[in-house]
């Protein structure tokens, strides 16, 4: 969608998720203590007429200034930050007049990527796991409760059509037509620091439908295959239909993978980044407890 000269992106800002930090269900670590940040907004919440809906307005007119100068001489920002999964019903919430896209894929081809990209072909999500299962949940919850609201599209049917996709998402944004080049793509013009870094240097300016299937590569030991299976039974046919997928379709698929290499290596790795996550927990508590001592010395000299 960036192509189009009336649209203005920017590679995952994040602009909007420290909006939401007073909700407990987003964890936040902060020199100024997130357990006591949320109390006080709890207070300044139940002191304001409209509660968390003027929390909300806020939000709005925060989120709305800063897309306002980033889209100056464009009719649409578009803010395309994969961890909004875990505040997607507040966006709902909050923007009530926005244009949104939900974008679906298979869960299966989520997780492949995800070792392909972030974890080097290694079999663990200690960072991720927060977006395959919390994320995951909170944006099928959202999109139940706002059918008709959104305009949802499968990735897999993008890349095979991406012609009739486009005339799809030009009708929603009541842009004009072709508005979409598909010939200017330059996925290089779009990177930074956040983002994926390999999709523009494997597929370059051209849409492709090559990833559909990319994902069984990543699935080649039975223990990897295991885990898809219990991933997609965690899940459970009601969200998985609300992506747009049917369960016994994956499984099926899943299963024609042969397996080509022994599970004892994807065992340990995610054995092993289960522990490195705890392990940077417990380093990052103590390296505050530290820092406060230091701070409590420095006061008494």
């Amino acid at each position: 969608m960036a192509t189009c000269g009336q649209i203005r992106t920017v590679p995952e800002p994040w602009v909007l998720l420290p909006l939401y930090s007073y909700d407990e269900s987003l964890a936040m670590f902060s020199s100024f203590s997130g357990a006591g940040y949320r109390q006080a907004i709890g207070q300044l919440e139940e002191s304001l007429p409209g509660g968390e809906r003027d929390l909300l307005k806020a939000a709005n007119a925060y989120g709305s200034s800063i897309y306002r100068v980033l889209g100056e001489g464009h009719r649409y920002v578009l803010d395309k930050t994969p961890r909004y999964n875990l505040v997607a019903r507040k966006i709902f919430q909050t923007f009530p007049r926005a244009k949104i896209i939900i974008l679906w894929r298979n869960p299966l081809a989520v997780m492949a990527s995800i070792s392909r990209t972030w974890a080097k072909g290694r079999w663990t999500f200690p960072s991720y796991e927060i977006d395959l299962y919390e994320g995951l949940v909170e944006l099928t919850r959202a999109a139940e409760e706002n059918k008709g609201h959104f305009l949802p599209i499968q990735y897999e049917e993008f890349v095979r059509d991406p012609e009739s996709h486009l005339l799809r998402i030009q009708n929603y944004l009541d842009l004009e037509p072709d508005s979409f080049d598909l010939n200017s793509i330059d996925g290089k013009a779009f990177q930074g620091k956040m983002g994926d870094p390999t999709g523009a240097d494997e597929y370059g300016s051209r849409i492709s439908s090559a990833s559909v299937s990319r994902w069984h590569e990543s699935f080649g030991s039975k223990y990897r295959q295991t885990f898809g299976r219990q991933y997609l039974e965690w899940l459970g046919q009601e969200r998985l239909s609300i992506m747009g997928y049917q369960m016994d379709d994956l499984v099926a698929e899943l299963g024609e993978i042969k397996p080509t290499s022994g599970s004892l290596a994807d065992f340990v790795s995610m054995k092993a980044g289960r522990f490195k996550t705890i392990c940077q927990s417990r380093i990052f508590l103590w390296s505050r407890s530290r820092c406060k001592k230091r701070l409590r010395a420095l006061r008494l000299d």
